[in-house]
């Protein structure tokens, strides 16, 4: 994969205009706050950004019938860096003090064209890499994605220490170009949906709504991501924050180690995948039931355990496999749906998963508070184990070629 043209500049296109995500939001989320020293304003910054996202994977349909896949991913990253330019001259100027709510259009708008983002990604790729190595492309996307992940947070947040939030946002517009620029090389990719003989708006719109709900593969995918979000929504940060304050009486310091600690195994888990590529293509049920039930197994042991340093060795465990569950869930879907019908899919994927993620995240929020934190860990571990339970009655199902 790593001689294949398109992938390299899919990755590194994708990994540029990531970086510049993160530095972007660190810059808005620190903006905000040096304005109104108010936790709750500052907190309002991912809320419209995850908003935003899902409206743009809903409406991602209209439009990748009618453009090709790459101009997609180019001319929403132009769009990106239009109104970052936008964003860097409303904060240079001041603005921002005068009417905080044109900050919010601002950033809701990037975070719209940033939508389209992932759908059209994961719909691109099984164009440039062959069924058998969906898996290691996959496998390396997800792997590069966590590492700078953790070094975007990282260097963001050491950055704004020593640079002002404009000239961060200049950094972010400069990756923001570089990404257009690797994109622009990218093969054309078209979805030539004409021949359905429908192409109303709402037909378009429900296109993947009606696939899962017709394909069973696809119909499981869905049931199983549902559950398994809900269930991974007990390592959002603030979760982790009250459980090493208030239920261990640890040091806050805790808190970002556990959460390093789950980035890296997701780093690792990645890598695993790799090397087990081949196996995971022949016989991906055996890989994904292995990686759901010991996530099960080792979060019922965090709802029960005191210790600081197996909590961190727990929450590695989780990152390491979780990535065994997700990476082979998502080559299944590529490599076992039409192409022409997987950026509705994966558009509408994307609107569950998000949209099932928001909720969770306050209804477990909800559920720590009022039972305390051990109690959503065993809700969660409980949940995982639906969810191998699902996957092992439809073992034919995931293995069928």
């Amino acid at each position: 994969m790593l001689k294949n043209k398109n992938f390299l500049f899919l990755l590194f296109g994708q990994s540029a205009a990531n970086i510049g995500d993160t530095l972007y939001i660190i810059s808005v989320i620190s903006a905000i706050y040096n304005l109104t020293h108010s936790v709750i304003a500052s907190s309002l910054v991912p809320t419209v950004i995850t908003c935003a996202m899902v409206i743009a994977s809903f409406m991602a349909p209209l439009f990748t019938n009618k453009l090709k896949l790459n101009h997609i991913l180019v001319s929403t990253q132009l769009i990106k860096a239009f109104f970052l330019v936008g964003l860097l001259f409303y904060i240079k100027n001041g603005f921002v003090k005068q009417n905080i709510f044109g900050l919010f259009v601002i950033i809701s708008i990037i975070a719209f064209s940033d939508g389209f983002a992932q759908p059209i990604s994961q719909s691109i790729l099984p164009h440039y890499a062959a069924d058998n190595d969906l898996v290691k492309s996959n496998s390396i996307l997800n792997t590069s994605f966590q590492i700078l992940g953790i070094g975007g947070w990282a260097g963001g947040s050491i950055l704004l220490a020593w640079l002002s939030v404009p000239s961060i946002l200049v950094l972010s517009l400069a990756l923001a170009s570089l990404s257009v620029i690797l994109l622009l090389q990218l093969q054309s990719v078209s979805i030539d949906q004409q021949a359905s003989g429908n192409n109303s708006i709402w037909h378009n719109l429900l296109r993947g709504w009606r696939t899962i709900d017709t394909v069973p593969l696809l119909k499981l995918t869905a049931v199983i991501s549902i559950l398994d979000t809900f269930a991974n929504s007990v390592w959002i940060s603030s979760i982790i924050l009250v459980f090493v304050q208030k239920t261990l009486n640890a040091s806050q310091y805790w808190w970002g180690y556990i959460n390093a600690a789950y980035m890296f195994g997701g780093v690792l888990g990645g890598i695993l995948c790799y090397r087990l590529s081949q196996r995971i293509a022949k016989n991906p049920f055996s890989v994904m039931i292995t990686g759901t039930t010991i996530v099960a197994l080792v979060t019922f042991i965090v709802s029960i355990n005191s210790n600081m340093w197996i909590l961190l060795c727990l929450s590695g465990l989780v990152g390491i496999f979780g990535e065994l569950k997700d990476i082979p869930q998502t080559s299944l879907i590529q490599s076992r749906t039409d192409n022409k019908l997987l950026p509705n899919v994966f558009s509408s994927l994307t609107v569950l998963y998000t949209g099932t993620f928001s909720m969770a995240s306050v209804f477990v929020s909800a559920l720590s508070e009022q039972f305390g934190v051990r109690f959503v860990f065993v809700i969660s571990s409980f949940l995982l184990v639906i969810v191998s339970v699902l996957l092992f009655f439809n073992k034919r199902l995931i293995n069928q070629n």
